[in-house]
């Protein structure tokens, strides 16, 4: 419902105004009518008016008078001028001072009511259109952070932006920085893909929004900042608020953050510091240098800060692959010298950086390398590869996920100690299946069965019988009745032996029994096969 006001000095006007126009069924409400300009102005202050219906000669301030205030103070009214001066001046100044509609008297009250319906059709647009740009307005807002990060993100990877349009995108977004005399950090949580693993997304996320919080406190007081994430890192873009050792002083800042995130947090992280760039379009190179700083913890070690200068002369060389630490480690496996191991394979690492610093490339390569040598050993040892390595040989692709030397080592320890524990297994299973078919072969011709032979080792019938499909391939009775039918085609090549006999000799006991037995596994009868023997 919209609020109409009447300003007329013609007490007549305004009484027919009120009562002759049924303004409630339009959805308009009167808030009051004054005789004068200036009780009017006052009235409209209070009352906040949507519609006013003025007469344009008034005493104390006229009409126009009226809407030249109104129009002074912004205040934002549709007026509908009432005069009986056919005045063109009148008119005009009317129109100049934005009034929605001009009347002559006398009026008749459907044209009055007929101009009233079509400011309310005005003001009907203009709330459409002020509800479509408010909730524009709003969209923008809650998507003002995404934009910001979209703009950042695209500055930091190199995309052309003209300047002025990245000036006033800048300006728009509320980004934090200035165009010139930037630099970037990158912060990397080390060993990310493990730290998903035990935490779980949502408390790493979690973290990284402690991370940013810790930066903003560290930084915001000697440089303006923005803070986004890039995948799994966190980028500080930053300018220096004035003119100090920004270098130094940025490194301070960073090794507090670093400290700060080993001391708070249950994870550490690496940061890397790239090269102050004059001008924002520059950026991209400042955040490539950052990046490659905590790539150099590949070979420095994480947990620390590494600025580009330090390493940018760093010279990467390819080193001849250590053959004689490869047949140490392996001879380890062969000897299972678990104690030597970690050594050796320290070693084997020693020697890829006997001509510099090898690349991460060429070490990834190296170890794969190794860890091909050792997949050679397990199979040569019959030892099961996918419960070491991984189905599909995962543990393969897992290389490349390590992000230091020191982690690369580690995974291979772990693989070599794992071979260690599968091939004692091995030979704990082979003595066991040993001392079984001995105690068969010792006792075929007794009454045997699976727990009696499980007794004798000291292990369970379903152990005992599990091991024994794993190492030879049948189950146990199918073993027992291949020995037994085996020294029963020995015994028959005697004529002077009868079958009951033989069978009673290698443990059947019954004839009938042995029979059978005997015919599924050779095809022939007892006597048959005596007889094609003895022919």
């Amino acid at each position: 419902m919209y609020r109409l006001l009447i300003v007329d000095d013609e007490v007549e006007i305004v009484e027919g105004l009120k009562t002759l126009i049924d303004w409630e069924r339009h959805g308009i409400e009167l808030c009051g009518d004054a005789g004068n300009g200036a009780a009017a102005f006052a009235m409209i202050q209070e009352l906040s008016p949507d519609i006013i219906i003025m007469d344009i000669r008034m005493p104390v301030i006229s009409g126009l008078e009226l809407l030249e205030k109104i129009s002074a103070h912004n205040i934002k009214i549709k007026s509908i001028i009432l005069s009986g001066y056919d005045d063109f001046y009148y008119a005009q100044t009317a129109i100049n001072l934005k009034a929605a509609n001009y009347l002559l008297k006398p009026c008749r009250p459907d044209d009055i009511l007929g101009a009233v319906l079509k400011v309310t059709a005005i003001l009907d647009a203009e709330k459409s259109q002020e509800m479509i740009l408010y909730n524009y307005k709003q969209q923008f807002q809650e998507n003002l952070p995404v934009l910001k990060e979209k703009l950042l993100r695209e500055i930091i990877h190199g995309r052309q932006i003209d300047r002025q349009i990245l000036s006033s995108k800048m300006q728009l977004y509320d980004v934090n920085i200035p165009a010139e005399n930037l630099l970037v950090n990158l912060i990397q949580i080390d060993l990310i893909n493990s730290l998903y693993e035990k935490h779980g997304s949502l408390d790493v996320e979690a973290m990284k929004m402690a991370i940013t919080h810790m930066v903003y406190s560290a930084y915001s007081p000697d440089f303006h900042n923005e803070i986004l994430q890039n995948g799994e890192d966190i980028i500080v873009v930053l300018s220096p608020r004035q003119q100090f050792d920004s270098l130094n002083k940025l490194i301070n800042c960073a090794e507090a953050v670093r400290e700060q995130i080993q001391q708070s947090l249950p994870i550490t992280a690496t940061i890397g510091i790239g090269s102050l760039v004059a001008g924002i379009e520059d950026l991209w190179i400042s955040y490539k240098e950052a990046g490659s700083a905590v790539e150099a913890k590949f070979y420095l070690g994480d947990n620390r800060v590494i600025v580009f200068s330090d390493i940018a002369l760093t010279n990467f060389q390819t080193a001849t692959y250590p053959l004689n630490e490869e047949l140490a480690i392996i001879n380890c496996l062969r000897t299972g010298n678990n104690a030597a191991i970690k050594g050796k394979v320290e070693s084997f690492y020693q020697n890829l950086n006997i001509s510099g610093i090898p690349s991460k490339k060429y070490l990834q390569r190296a170890t794969v390398a190794l860890i091909g040598r050792i997949y050679q050993f397990c199979l040569e040892n019959n030892l099961d590869t996918s419960s070491i390595l991984g189905e599909e040989f995962k543990f393969f692709t897992s290389i490349e996920a390590c992000e230091t030397k020191m982690e690369l080592q580690e995974k291979i320890i772990f693989v070599l100690n794992t071979v260690l524990n599968k091939a004692a297994e091995k030979e704990k299973t082979n003595i066991l299946i040993k001392y079984a078919i001995d105690f068969i072969k010792d006792n075929h011709f007794k009454d045997i069965t699976l727990d009696t032979v499980a007794k004798q080792i000291f292990i369970t019938p379903g152990y005992l019988s599990q091991l024994f499909k794993q190492e030879t391939g049948i189950n146990f009775l199918e073993y027992l009745n291949q020995y037994r039918i085996q020294k029963a085609k020995e015994l028959l090549k005697n004529p002077f032996l009868k079958n009951y006999e033989i069978s009673n000799k290698v443990g059947f006991g019954d004839e009938k029994y042995f029979s059978q037995v005997f015919k599924r596994y050779t095809g022939l009868t007892p006597t048959q096969y005596k007889e094609s023997s003895n022919i």
